[in-house]
C-alpha cells in the first residue's frame, strides 16, 4: 500500500514524501509499543483478570479500533466486549456500567478528543475501571497508555498494537490456547 502510494501520479512529491515518512514514524511507534508489553500485561490483568464483560469506545477512527478490539478481546479471551461510538453510550448502554466495569477508550483524534474523555469520565465516576490509550498531544496526567503522535488516520496503526496485547494476555492469563480459540475458524470452509 505504502508502495502504491509514492507511486501515484497524482500525489505532489512532498505530499508522497509525508506519507512514507508518516509510515515510518508508524512502524518504530509500533515496535516502541511492544516493548512497553509489560505494563499492558499489567494493564490487561488489572483490568479484565475476573471481568464477563468490557466496553470499549471511540470516535471517527477511534471508533472502528474500539470495534476491532473488542472483537479481538472476545475471540481469544471469550470474555463479552462490545465496542461503541463514545457519544453512544447514553441511549442505553450507560445502564450496563457496574462497578469495576473495564472500559477502554481510544483517544487520538484531537477534534473528538475532548468528547470521548468527557463519556470516559462519565463511565468512571459509576465505578467504572477506565484505561485511556491516548495521543501524545492528547494526553493527560491521568492517561494510562500513550502513543507517538502521528497523522490522525493513522493513529489506528498504533492504538490497535495495546488493545492486541490486551487481548493476548487475558487469554494467556486465563489460561487458553491464545493460538487455537475456539469455535473460531481461520479460515472459510463452508459456503
Amino acid at each position: 500500500m505504502a508502495k502504491a502510494l509514492g507511486e501515484v501520479k497524482a500525489i505532489p512529491e512532498a505530499a508522497q514524501f509525508d506519507v512514507v515518512h508518516q509510515l515510518g514514524l508508524a512502524s518504530t511507534a509500533q515496535q516502541a509499543l511492544i516493548e512497553q508489553k509489560d505494563l499492558i500485561h499489567q494493564w490487561a490483568t488489572d483490568l479484565f483478570a475476573t471481568t464477563r464483560n468490557a466496553f470499549y469506545i471511540g470516535r471517527g477512527t477511534d471508533y472502528y479500533v474500539s470495534l476491532e478490539a473488542s472483537l479481538k478481546l472476545k475471540e481469544i479471551s471469550y470474555v463479552q466486549a462490545e465496542g461503541f461510538a463514545a457519544g453512544e453510550l447514553k441511549h442505553g448502554t450507560i445502564a450496563l456500567i457496574e462497578k469495576d466495569t473495564p472500559l477502554v477508550a481510544f483517544i487520538s483524534d484531537p477534534e473528538t478528543a475532548a468528547h470521548t474523555r468527557s463519556n470516559a469520565d462519565e463511565i468512571a465516576a459509576r465505578g467504572a475501571k477506565v484505561l485511556r490509550i491516548v495521543t501524545q498531544a492528547q494526553a493527560q496526567d491521568e492517561d494510562q497508555i500513550v502513543i507517538p503522535d502521528i497523522d490522525p488516520l493513522l493513529a489506528p496503526l498504533l492504538s490497535i498494537i495495546p488493545a492486541q496485547l490486551l487481548a493476548y494476555y487475558t487469554s494467556f492469563d486465563r489460561g487458553y490456547d491464545v493460538d487455537r480459540p475456539r469455535n473460531l475458524a481461520k479460515s472459510v470452509t463452508v459456503e
